[in-house]
This record gives structure tokens, C-alpha cells and sequence, in this order.
């Protein structure tokens, strides 16, 4: 349990589908009066294509904490992939939690199985035995599905069993969509075989099959008669609607909770249950339709104005999207998502979503893709109380940071992943009533967070990557003190500080660097490089640029008040730095450097002046030095 309630965790894709749809409404439904409340874990895809982004949305699943979980469900039906209800099922076994199929079986799990051959076999007497037709056409799924198969064997019998012969040219594969439909159909009107009835094995064919017919001239059911199977909603809005089989979801609903409660009180539960498929009538098939019509006036306007609506929502969330992503903090982007105003919506991501140094493409490390501690970025729900002070930290085991209220409403939780580019980043969590109406909504709200965050973090890494490519520009690659290029774009940082009378210009020079290198290798005149380098970062001025403008060459630039002490200061505490190495290394060579200082009032300073005056000196240091460089002639 958790928060005081029994947890049921269902597991779908496409919730928004009329089918899922009214299923998890009537779970909800028979669920919440007993104390149950129900955590829907969505993909927007049926997960068919096997993509990097249907990856990323199956990362919901991992989103399951089976501590808090009584039961899982599983609508196996609706998945394409089933390695992804395999992982399910699996970590719900290691976590003692048990499992609900519908639709299919797996070792362990309790099945709930539709029996949609009687539900057929219901259909196919009602056209051949009720209404007494015998010309008729079967239009079946594919020629390779179990499913067809076995309907058109059911077909078959009951067609022999009334005492006719069927023939090969009677059927045709639609595979369960309009165009394989349409051509079958054009067929038979340009061979002038239209019969007197159709049987469609579902009702997509049964709807494309009645549009073809009417606007041929065919009056449906005076001319011809259909009849589906499935029960979608857009065969209850054909003119006629289309007669049918459907599953009672009440039924379905009322099963599995009734499971739920045997496994609660730990009575004894079955391995399978089977829910029954029934002929619904409708105007179709000839038959008066007990029912109440269905205003289609009505029905078009209200998708019209839902579809006009859809309209204006992608406009203004492309417009707040853009905003969102030149957003420099996590608090301009909850105010872009106010003017949003999402319902009954609350958006959790990531903290590493704001470390400009992650590359947003990169793909998540570790098996978890969601932080233990994570980010409460927007929420919209109906609360009385004073509202969260957005962003909210808190642990992801919690679900939400207003979790109790959440549960309070009785309506389900559904929680979708969000990702961009196929790394997941955090998830979207709907506490909508369930309807069509509202679930039509997740996915463009799920797109319009993924394009908005995901824009921002690219935006936020591209300004990352160009800030670190210009410093890696301007600064030498062993040494990271600047180049030439970087060191005089820092020389007006010098010349214009506060409170400094003197500029000072030192050059230091490695000593016997060829030497190192051609006796102990090019690794050791490496770290004699590197120890002069740290040497200049070690000198204890404030105000000072430090750059290599060569091989063995280094440069010190500082703006200082006492120039004489400052020069002085140079030159103890390289040598100071250096010796230190020598005593404290296990290095067969002695490192030492010549130095050229020189300073000048920083008003009337011109640096490469100063450079060349201190590099005139150094040299003159440096020829007193063994192994010494010979300068060239342009030096």
C-alpha cells in the first residue's frame, strides 16, 4: 500500500485510444470506492518500430516502484514489443508483485483472455442465421495472423452448418486497414460482385467498406449489409452505425479488480479468466436500433472545434517553446510554462537537465534513467491550499511533493516519459478524469515539453561548447596558460586596473630545453615545460596574465604599485619554485630559467615595447647559462 491506498499499477500504450480509453475508465471507476487507486505508466507508441525514441518512452516502466505497487496489469494486446512487458513482468516477479495479463499468458502471471471467437461467431449467425443471408463476402485481416485465421474458420463452420458451400472467391485480406479494403472493393464493383452482405472481422474494414458502398449509390442496409467487430468509436459514428462485437468493460473492469481483491485478501486466484464478446446491433446490419441516434451534427462540431483548438494550442506552444529555450534559468522556464496553463499537469525532470556541461544527446549512464532527487519544475492541479514555490526538490520514490492531495481526487495518475532526441530526461504525470476529451490532449502537451526542454538544453550546451572552445583557443594545450592570441586579449585587464601605478613585463626562458629532450626524451622536456608554467602560476601577484609564446618561452604580464618589489618577487619565487623540484624530484637533470624583467608607469606602458626590453634582458642572462639557445637572427 501506499499513502493508505491500494496500488494498481497499469501498464499501456495509446491510453488515449477509445478502447484503452474506456477501459481505464471503468477500472478507475470500479477501483476507487474500494480504496484502490491506479498509476498508469503510458508509451505514446505502441512501441512497433523499434526506435532509439520508443526506447526512450518505454523508460516510463522504469519508472515502477514495486515497494509502493500491490498489482500490475498489463494490457499485452496493445504492445507491439513484447521484450518490453517481458521486463515488466520480470521485475514484478523479483519484486514478489503480482501480475495481470489481458490478452496473453506468461509463466506466473494471471491471464485474462477476450473469447472473441463466440463474440464473431455472434455476429456471423446473426447475418447467415437471423437475417437468412447467404451471398455474402468476408473481408479477413492478413493471410499470416492467428487472429483472421481462426475468425475465418469460425465463419466457415457456421456458413456449412446452415447448409452452404463456401468458395475461395467470398473472401478477401484487408489486414485490418482501409487501403488493402479499397482495393478488394474496387475489385468486386468493377467485376459487378458487390453482394448482399459483408462480414468484416474488424471495424475499420467495416467503416471503409460502407464509405465505398455509399458513394457508389449503395444504400447500406437496404442494398447491402455490414457488420464489424470491435467496437470502435468510429463504427458507432458511421450513418448507419455499424453493428458489432464488443467486450463489456464494466465487465473487464469488475474482473480485474475482483482479482485484485482475492490477491489482497490472499484467496485462492485462478490462472485465466475469460471476458465475453457480445453483439452489439446497430442500424447496419437492417435491424432497428434500440438506442438513442447519435446527434453527427453535433459530433462534427465538436471535432471541428476540438481540431481548432489543437490549432491554436501548436501556435501558442510554439511560441512559448521558442521562448523557452533561450530561458537562462529553471525559474524563467516555470514562468514560460504558466502562460501555458496546462490542466491537471504536473512536469518533473532531472537536475543534471541544468548542467550545461552534459551533452543533451548523450544517452543516460547506469540503468536508472531518472535521479533518486529530482525536480518538481511545474504542476497545475485544482488544490485549495497555497501552491508549491516552484522548482521542488524531492526524492523520486515519492511520487510527487503534493502525493496525498493527488490521491485524494480519485482520478488516475498517468505518467508518460520525457525525452528528446532519445535520451529520457524526466516524465509528465496527468491526473485527468479519464475521457477522450482530455487524454487527446497528452501527446501534444508531452511534444511541446519535450521540443521546449529539449531546445533550452541544446541551446544551453551549444552556448557551453562555443565558451569552451573559445578559451580552449585563447590557452595553450600543455600548459593552460594562455597563447599569444589569449594573453592580448587579457593585456587591457592590466593596463586599466584600479589602484596600480606600474606595469611590469617579465620573459622566462627554460634552460637547456633541447638537451632534455634530446637525452632524456621528449616525456621529460614535457614536465620541465610544465614545471616552468606552474612556476609563474605560483608567483604571488594578483593582477597577472601568464602565457607561453613558444617552445621554452613564457611570458608574465602584472599591473603592480612597487615595480621594484615586484620584479624582485618575479624572480625569488621562480627560482624558489624550481629549486624545490630539484630537491624534492627523482628527475637525472636540474631545472633553472632565464629571466628578463622590466616595468613603466602603466599610463604611458606600451606593452610589446616592454616585452622586447625584457626579452633583451633575458637573452643577456641566458648566454652566461651552459647549454644555452642560440638566438636567431630575427629574435
Amino acid at each position: 500500500m501506499f499513502r493508505g491506498y491500494k496500488i494498481i499499477a497499469f501498464c499501456v500504450p495509446i491510453a488515449y485510444d477509445n478502447i484503452c480509453c474506456n477501459i481505464i475508465s471503468a477500472m478507475n471507476d470500479a477501483a476507487v470506492d474500494k480504496n484502490y487507486r491506479i498509476f498508469i505508466y503510458h508509451t505514446c507508441s505502441d512501441l512497433y518500430w523499434g526506435t532509439k525514441n520508443e526506447d526512450c518512452d518505454k523508460a516510463v516502466f522504469r519508472l515502477m516502484d514495486f515497494s509502493i505497487i500491490d498489482t500490475v496489469v498489463i494490457f499485452d494486446e496493445k504492445f507491439y514489443d513484447k521484450s518490453a512487458v517481458g521486463d515488466i513482468c520480470e521485475a514484478a516477479k523479483k519484486n514478489n508483485v503480482p501480475v495481470i495479463l489481458i490478452g496473453a499468458k506468461r509463466e506466473g502471471c494471471i491471464s485474462v483472455f477476450f473469447d472473441y471467437e463466440s463474440g464473431f461467431e455472434e455476429v456471423v449467425r446473426h447475418v447467415v442465421e437471423y437475417h437468412g443471408i447467404s451471398d455474402i463476402f468476408l473481408i479477413a485481416g492478413g493471410k499470416d495472423s492467428d487472429t483472421s485465421n481462426r475468425r475465418v474458420d469460425i465463419f466457415k463452420k457456421v456458413y456449412a452448418e446452415n447448409g452452404y458451400t463456401f468458395r475461395d472467391d467470398m473472401m478477401g485480406y484487408g489486414d485490418y486497414w482501409w487501403g488493402p479494403t479499397l482495393e478488394i472493393m474496387n475489385r468486386l464493383y468493377e467485376e459487378n460482385r458487390i453482394p448482399k452482405a459483408f462480414v468484416c472481422i474488424n471495424d475499420s474494414m467495416a467503416v471503409t467498406v460502407c464509405s465505398f458502398l455509399q458513394e457508389k449509390g449503395y444504400n447500406v442496409p437496404d442494398d447491402v449489409v455490414i457488420t464489424g467487430f470491435d467496437g470502435i468509436n468510429e463504427a458507432l459514428f458511421c450513418i448507419p452505425p455499424i453493428t458489432t462485437s464488443c467486450m463489456k468493460n464494466e465487465e473487464l473492469a469488475n474482473t480485474i479488480i475482483g482479482i485484485a481483491d482475492d490477491i489482497f485478501s490472499h484467496n485462492e486466484v485462478k490462472d485465466r479468466y475469460v471476458i465475453k464478446y457480445s453483439l452489439d446491433i446497430y442500424e447496419s446490419c437492417g435491424c432497428k436500433n434500440p438506442r438513442k441516434l447519435i446527434n453527427t451534427g453535433k459530433l462534427l462540431k465538436d471535432t471541428d472545434e476540438r481540431f481548432k483548438m489543437y490549432q491554436e494550442h501548436d501556435l501558442v506552444f510554439h511560441s512559448i517553446s521558442e521562448k523557452i529555450m533561450n530561458c537562462s534559468s529553471a525559474e524563467e522556464i516555470i514562468e514560460n510554462f504558466e502562460r501555458a496553463d496546462f490542466a491537471e499537469t504536473s512536469i518533473v525532470i532531472n537536475s543534471s537537465c541544468f548542467d550545461e556541461s552534459i551533452n543533451p544527446c548523450d544517452d543516460v549512464p547506469g540503468n536508472n534513467p531518472f535521479d533518486e532527487y529530482i525536480l518538481l519544475l511545474y504542476q497545475k492541479a485544482e488544490k485549495e491550499d497555497s501552491p508549491l514555490n516552484l522548482p521542488v526538490q524531492f526524492e523520486k520514490k515519492n511520487v510527487l511533493p503534493n502525493i496525498d492531495y493527488m490521491l485524494s481526487k480519485r482520478n488516475p495518475l498517468l505518467f508518460n516519459t520525457l525525452g528528446f532526441m532519445g535520451v529520457p530526461y524526466g516524465y509528465v504525470c496527468f491526473s485527468y478524469y479519464p475521457c477522450q476529451d482530455s487524454y487527446s490532449k497528452i501527446t501534444q502537451i508531452i511534444s511541446f515539453i519535450n521540443y521546449a526542454i529539449g531546445g533550452y538544453r541544446n541551446v544551453k550546451y551549444a552556448k557551453y561548447v562555443a565558451k569552451n572552445l573559445e578559451e580552449i583557443a585563447d590557452h595553450d594545450f600543455m600548459t593552460g596558460l594562455y597563447n599569444r592570441s589569449g594573453f592580448y586579449k587579457q593585456i587591457d585587464r592590466i593596463k586599466y586596473a584600479d589602484n596600480v601605478r606600474y606595469m611590469i613585463v617579465a620573459m622566462v626562458d627554460l634552460d637547456g630545453l633541447k638537451m632534455i629532450n634530446d637525452t632524456y626524451g621528449h616525456d621529460s622536456g614535457d614536465f620541465a615545460i610544465n614545471s616552468i608554467s606552474r612556476a609563474l602560476n605560483f608567483i604571488s601577484l594578483n593582477n597577472k596574465i601568464c602565457g607561453r609564446f613558444g617552445g621554452d618561452e613564457f611570458v608574465l604580464c602584472a599591473s603592480v604599485v612597487n615595480c621594484e618589489a615586484a620584479e624582485e618577487l618575479i624572480r625569488y619565487e621562480i627560482t624558489k619554485y624550481l629549486n624545490r623540484i630539484n630537491d624534492l624530484g627523482d628527475k637525472p637533470f636540474k631545472l633553472s630559467a632565464s629571466i628578463g624583467t622590466v616595468s613603466a608607469p602603466i599610463e604611458t606602458s606600451d606593452f610589446d615595447e616592454l616585452m622586447k626590453i625584457a626579452d633583451d634582458r633575458m637573452y643577456a642572462e641566458k648566454i652566461t647559462r651552459p647549454n644555452h639557445r642560440v638566438r636567431r637572427s630575427n629574435e
